[in-house]
């Protein structure tokens, strides 16, 4: 019995790792919208069979983060430029709501959870790695929904959030723009603090849209 759950442990470990790997692939753009996730190279790397890289495949197609062809292969979901300003207009909206319901009810502890978020990506930016930076990110959104304390809510960002991942995949994104706008995560997570719903939200429509509606400034 204690060598099959070694066994199932370790089998867990191999498709952690496998599934971190080819997430980062896709994060950091080595694996782009519509390409094929290399599975025999995969293997090679990790010394594995198929199975663990299947399971971290299955985890990533109920993400949203790529999609598997039955009996064939699996390869990135591919999203097209045009669709930054729908994924915008919808997490702005999203966003907005989660940090004005977590304003009213914020926790010192949801203050420091929040902070070290923020603190990680923040140093994950200045050490030029945007991988990191971008899955602080996210985190720190969908932080926002979770401890707002609408479970509809946090599963709309959720799913939102892989549109997000896969806008970054394709977009060329300035770093001065990537850390202008984690510059606005403190911010945002001291007015939540300071139960200022209003402010809040003028902070974080700020901070989305710097990159969604570059043209038009704030958008109210």
């Amino acid at each position: 019995m204690d060598a099959d759950i070694d066994t199932k442990i370790e089998f867990a470990s191999l498709s952690e790792q496998v599934y971190n790997h080819i997430k980062r692939m896709i994060l950091t753009a080595e694996l782009k919208g519509g390409e094929k996730v290399p599975e025999e190279k995969i293997a090679s790397i990790f010394g594995v069979s198929r199975t663990p890289i299947r399971e971290a495949l299955r985890k990533l197609e109920k993400q949203g983060l790529i999609q598997i062809i039955p009996r064939r292969y699996a390869q990135v979901t591919q999203i097209e430029p045009v669709d930054k300003i729908h994924v915008g207009q919808v997490r702005y909206q999203l966003d907005s709501l989660s940090v004005q319901l977590l304003a009213l009810k914020a926790t010192e502890e949801d203050y420091r959870a929040l902070k070290s978020i923020a603190d990680q990506c923040n140093q994950a930016a200045e050490s030029a790695d945007f991988a990191t930076s971008f899955e602080k990110d996210s985190q720190l959104h969908c932080e926002f929904a979770r401890r707002s304390g609408n479970p509809y809510l946090y599963d709309l960002v959720k799913n939102m959030d892989v549109k997000v991942q896969l806008l970054r995949n394709i977009e060329d994104i300035s770093v001065d723009n990537i850390r202008r706008g984690i510059a606005l995560h403190i911010p945002i997570i001291e007015a939540i603090y300071a139960h200022d719903p209003e402010k809040a939200e003028k902070l974080v429509k700020q901070h989305l849209a710097d990159y969604y509606f570059p043209e038009e400034g704030h958008v109210e």
